[in-house]
This record gives structure tokens, C-alpha cells and sequence, in this order.
């Protein structure tokens, strides 16, 4: 009985199959390749021309000068927040003087 080896098959079995490989992928290839346009250089001056013939958005640099209303959160809110938290500042301060600082010393008569 012959034995089988076992491992790659011959190097003209691998060289044949990537040689396939590369044909199949060559041949999905083709239509693309065929199907793209060439673009000419008549082609390409009527796209630039058609490009900066008219914008596509009119843009306005200086617009009419209209203020915006602020959110009520910007005109209440925040400098409620504000004052409230510079009021906790201020009073943890003061608590803090009045109790440690206070305690650390005594009159002396």
C-alpha cells in the first residue's frame, strides 16, 4: 500500500491554485476596470465651470444684526447658582473661623 504524505501539497499544486486565485480575482475585476469612465478634459473644465457658476447655499458674511434672547436658564438659572454658591463660600468660611479658629484661643484676663 502506497503511503500518503501528509503536509502542503507539491509546489506545482500551491503554484497552480494561487495562479487560479489571481485569474478569478483578475476577472471580477475587468468590469469594473471596463466600466469606468475616462474623464476628459472637456468633462473636467464643464464640471469645474458648473462648480463656480453659483454656490450651492447662499452665504450672507454680514447678517442682520439681531440678538438672540438668552434661555431662561442663562438669564435665571445660572446666576441663582452663582450667588447661591458664592453664599455657601462665604458661610463655610465664617462657621469655620467661628468654631475652630475661636476654640484654639482663650481670652486671657
Amino acid at each position: 500500500m502506497p503511503s500518503i504524505p501528509l503536509g502542503y501539497p507539491p509546489l506545482r499544486m500551491r503554484s497552480a491554485r494561487l495562479l487560479l486565485l489571481v485569474l478569478a480575482l483578475g476577472l471580477m475585476a475587468a468590469p469594473a476596470a471596463v466600466a469606468a469612465p475616462a474623464i476628459t478634459v472637456e468633462a473636467q473644465a464643464a464640471a469645474e465651470a458648473a462648480v463656480t457658476a453659483a454656490p450651492a447655499v447662499e452665504y450672507d458674511p454680514n447678517p442682520a444684526a439681531e440678538e438672540e434672547v438668552p434661555a431662561w436658564t442663562y438669564r435665571f438659572l445660572i446666576p441663582a447658582l452663582i450667588a447661591i454658591t458664592i453664599l455657601l463660600v462665604v458661610g463655610t468660611v465664617v462657621q469655620y473661623f467661628n468654631k475652630v479658629v475661636r476654640a484654639r484661643y482663650e481670652p486671657v484676663e
